[in-house]
């Protein structure tokens, strides 16, 4: 049969005769539109990280400048194959609202009609509730690199602009298309090794070993921590996700304990606990020490709580916060229980509640009161009642709280539980 010709390029090209201008022209041309089509085979759309002008994590990143002004970072990206770079930061005015709010994208649009052929750094202006459509079709396709709420009443701050480079969805980081089916080659593997022997320990599998095993020299293992910087630490709570993690300082990882920046974690079963997180922060609060407990009673994870240390290890502070339940009518209460787990080395018989501070206001002091009765530490926040016990009521492995909430509405109770180790 006769050869059968696919599209393909690049080909060199040579001079050949047009028989109709009987002038001589190149017989291979290739249009931009070709090019495109083949990066966009296998990079995807969105900004690049990395080492390229150094731009790395920056990289086209928007934030506040004062007033009515956001600063576009330098930073370089790809859009359907076509390249666009930030050569210098920009600055760009956005228009106040006559009232009330609106959500603005700041975006990158690849244009590549005839009569632009061009990409454009552009500001899309939504509604007080939605963002501006993304215009993606034949010759336009736009990505977000950041949202902003403009306010009427206030000059843009960085609380009011949302990152979104990350967000695939509407931009995305720039990486490679071409995908190995990683589960596939395992199992080749695996395939051969069992046409080999069925004697092998393999570490897909338990194992018993009949006989004695020496081991000259100890047992080294190399156990590598995963980097984090946009992850949900929520989500980390599988038996597959035990293991070790850290951040360094101006990651976005989301669900952190409050006011930390950079810190290293321990992910991992924990007894009856369903998944344990323990972390240390080493950017912000340097040496501070959290944990939280994911219960699969209610597939959620609990407050993390912080625990401080003296250097003789008698002392421990719990922190955390809950919303207490408002009182149904005026000059009655309403209470709220919740409870505790342990923190390591203590329980109920050799520890005791020397102190339970509290407070309503966030930004305001802690209150501590020191009246023990038994086991139960009682005492006032304004119109907030509330006592600690350790080791009693339903559960003897957990710190029992409760607080009684004299207002008719929800109150947020932020506390602190002093634990003092008696033996």
């Amino acid at each position: 049969m006769a050869d059968i010709i696919l599209d393909s390029f690049p080909f060199d090209s040579m001079e050949v005769l047009d028989e109709e201008t009987e002038q001589m022209k190149p017989d291979r041309e290739y249009e931009a539109e070709v090019f495109r089509k083949y990066f966009n085979m296998f990079l995807s759309n969105g900004v690049y990280y990395g080492d390229y002008n150094n731009y790395k994590e920056s990289s086209m990143k928007v934030t506040a400048d004062g007033g009515m002004n956001i600063r576009v970072a330098k930073g370089a990206g790809l859009i359907k194959g076509a390249n666009f770079e930030n050569t210098e930061e920009r600055i760009i005015t956005l228009e106040r609202p006559a009232s009330g709010n609106r959500i603005d994208r700041i975006v990158v649009q690849m244009n590549a009609g005839l009569d632009t052929r061009a990409t454009k750094l552009i500001v899309k202006k939504g509604n007080s509730t939605t963002p501006a459509t993304l215009q993606r079709d034949e010759n336009i396709y736009e990505i977000c690199i950041a949202q902003i709420t403009v306010k009427s009443t206030t000059n843009i701050t960085s609380a009011d602009i949302v990152d979104k480079r990350a967000n695939k969805d509407v931009c995305g980081i720039v990486n490679s298309l071409i995908t190995v089916d990683g589960e596939e080659l395992y199992q080749r593997f695996q395939d051969y090794i069992d046409s080999v022997t069925d004697n092998l320990v393999r570490k897909d599998q338990n194992n018993t070993i009949e006989g004695s095993l020496t081991v000259n020299g100890g047992i080294e293992a190399n156990i590598k921590p995963k980097r984090l910087t946009y992850e949900d630490l929520n989500e980390i709570k599988n038996a597959e996700d035990a293991g070790f993690y850290y951040a360094v300082g101006g990651n976005q990882v989301t669900n952190r304990p409050s006011g930390v920046d950079g810190f290293s974690m321990i992910a991992n079963r924990g007894g009856e606990t369903p998944f344990v997180q323990m972390l240390i922060s080493t950017s912000q609060n340097i040496g501070k020490y959290y944990y939280r407990i994911y219960q699969s009673t209610n597939a959620s994870w609990g407050e993390w709580i912080e625990i401080h240390n003296s250097k003789f290890s008698n002392y421990v502070v719990l922190e955390g916060k809950v919303t207490l339940q408002a009182a149904e009518e005026s000059g009655a209460y309403k209470q709220t229980i919740w409870d505790i787990p342990f923190p390591n080395g203590y329980n109920k018989d050799n520890c005791c509640c020397i102190a339970f501070g509290s407070k309503v206001n966030e930004q305001d002091g802690y209150s501590y009161e020191l009246g023990i009765q038994g086991n139960t530490v009682s005492s006032m926040t304004g119109n907030i009642y509330r006592c600690v016990i350790v080791g009693a009521r339903q559960d003897s492995s957990k710190i029992s709280c409760q607080a009684y909430n004299c207002f008719q509405v929800a109150k947020t109770l932020y506390y602190k539980i002093v634990l003092m180790r008696i033996s």
